[in-house]
């Protein structure tokens, strides 16, 4: 199983690489056995004025999915790089497909497209090409994509969604819930021992990044699996909290140092 993530490069923005990090981190430790490809692209040129920097990326981003699809022999995931993996997700592989999608629950939008499970078959290929295709048609025809982007929302999950409704495709399709294999909004004050992914984005990205408080928040669980896993990867100097409790694990070393040097002065 090959996971790959398209991350775009726009100079002094640390954000994304602080989140790319984290995410390489977490596939590292809960999918050792995962081939991880980081493709690190150059910001597309925006040519048309009324198209936004996200539509563009995203558009070039299907392209370079499409590419590392056509390369490889394994079965690939396609993820976003604002993404925590809580679990091994090989055994999505266990089910018979071509193509996996992430369906969401509790939301006017419904799939969203920072997950794709993709066996290598033909078929899977022809279904990105021609998702591919409807994604430039819609990045150049400003008409068309607004009828299903107010639907699906974004360049990727318009085209997505466009597809579904029309059908005309042969490809095995299989639905995977966001609860688990992609936790949205929605989904993050219920995240659970079953949870795999959890998709940084929103207010929990805004929390996890400007180190907000956690008293009292809904999904604290998601802030705190975040920045334990930040303070594995050594991009945080934090104790780790406890997900149940929100209290230290272990006080951290420079905690104990001076834990030591107050007991030590007590002595005298």
């Amino acid at each position: 199983m090959k996971i790959v993530s398209v991350q775009f490069d726009y100079g002094g923005l640390q954000s994304y690489k602080k989140l790319s990090q984290v995410f390489a981190y977490s596939v590292k430790k809960n999918c050792p056995d995962a081939d991880l490809e980081l493709i690190n692209a150059k910001p597309p040129e925006i040519k048309r004025k009324i198209r936004s920097k996200s539509f563009a990326t995203n558009t070039l981003k299907i392209k370079l999915w499409l590419n590392a699809l056509r390369s490889t022999t394994d079965d690939v995931v396609f993820m976003d790089c604002d993404m925590i993996v809580l679990k091994d997700i090989s055994s999505a592989f266990k089910n018979d497909f071509d193509i996996g999608y992430t369906k969401r629950t509790g939301s006017r939008i419904p799939y969203n497209g920072g997950v794709v499970f993709v066996k290598n078959t033909p078929e899977a290929i022809k279904f990105i090409e021609h998702w591919k295709e409807i994604n430039d048609k819609m990045y150049n025809d400003y008409t068309f994509h607004h009828t299903y982007r107010n639907k699906y929302a974004g360049m990727n999950q318009a085209a997505f969604g466009y597809i579904m409704e029309t059908g005309g495709y042969k490809t095995k399709l299989k639905k995977f819930s966001c609860d688990i294999w992609n936790a949205c909004v929605e989904n993050w004050p219920k995240i659970n021992d079953e949870t795999r992914i959890v998709h940084i984005k929103g207010a929990l990205r805004r929390s996890v990044l400007m180190n907000r408080s956690i008293a009292g928040c809904r999904f604290r669980r998601a802030i705190i699996l975040w920045r334990n896993l930040a303070i594995e990867a050594g991009l945080i100097h934090a104790p780790k909290l406890d997900v149940n409790t929100a209290t230290p694990i272990t006080p951290h070393p420079l905690i104990r140092k001076v834990r030591g040097l107050r007991r030590s002065r007590r002595r005298y």
